[in-house]
């Protein structure tokens, strides 16, 4: 009776072991560029500068992986020192048509990549306090997501009298803007200038609501980029921003980015 007992106990031992293995096996990590790799992109900006914050234009943008960092929040003051500091993908984001940069953060939370923190040299900072979901690996055709944020903004003065400085009320973590994310994905081969890429199409639609009463905004960001598995990053994107503002105002502007070139600093596998 014994023997039976154990065997029965190593038996269960050895399959708890077999399915442990079987979910850390399947477990996906997130697949990132080798630090140094560049991406330049031709940026074509147009609609009301309420929209996108800047007026009509066209430049180019370099986007630069600069390699995976802990990184807790941040507000116009500084770092949020009692933040969680989260792993994230860092790309620097240089302009040629002005001397700014970005610097972009996508946290590393399990096999996602999620919108997390960006800090413009100009002083705009978008935080989101709990990542929002972007790319969800292994990318599937037909899959689909949704999270929520609250969310910190910091935005400098367009010039607009509608849309002017904002900067989101409250302290950490207790700020009243917030945010939602839904994403969808599915297969596409797309063309720009650097090339035919077989790419998944991911389609976030992003809503902020910020201020309140009269001051009250929404903007809702459509998304879409194609991402090349190839490339470890996207090699199209392009943004649809509608915003709803005080005394009834609406103002939208698009924003597309296509591939022109790329240096890769070590031969992908």
């Amino acid at each position: 009776m014994r023997k039976i007992l154990l065997i029965a106990v190593l038996l269960f031992v050895i399959s708890s072991f077999s399915d442990s293995a079987n979910i850390i096996s399947a477990v996906e990590t997130v697949p990132l560029p080798s630090v140094g790799d560049t991406f330049v992109y031709h940026v074509n900006v147009t609609g009301n500068r309420e929209a996108t914050k800047e007026e009509a234009n066209e430049h180019e943008e370099t986007y630069e992986f600069m390699g995976v960092k802990e990184v807790k929040g941040q507000t116009k003051t500084g770092i949020v020192e009692n933040s969680e500091a989260l792993s994230s993908a860092w790309w620097r984001i240089e302009r040629s048509d002005k001397d700014a940069y970005t610097d972009h953060y996508l946290a590393l939370v399990g096999s996602s990549q999620c919108f997390y923190l960006d800090t413009e040299s100009g002083g705009d900072i978008t935080w989101y306090l709990e990542p929002m979901k972007l790319f969800d690996f292994p990318l599937q055709k037909g899959k689909s997501y949704s999270s929520a944020s609250k969310t910190y903004l910091w935005v400098h003065d367009t010039g607009s009298r509608i849309v002017s400085t904002y900067e989101t009320g409250g302290k950490y973590p207790d700020y009243g803007d917030s945010a939602t994310a839904n994403v969808t994905v599915v297969m596409e081969n797309v063309t720009v200038p650097a090339g035919n890429f077989s790419c998944y199409k991911v389609s976030a639609v992003i809503t902020v609501r910020s201020g309140s009463g009269v001051t009250a905004s929404t903007t809702t960001d459509t998304e879409t980029f194609w991402y090349s598995p190839e490339l470890k990053t996207f090699v199209k994107f392009e943004s649809k921003i509608d915003v709803s503002a005080a005394f009834w105002q609406h103002f939208s502007g698009t924003r597309t980015r296509d591939l022109v070139s790329y240096e890769l600093k070590e031969v992908k596998a």
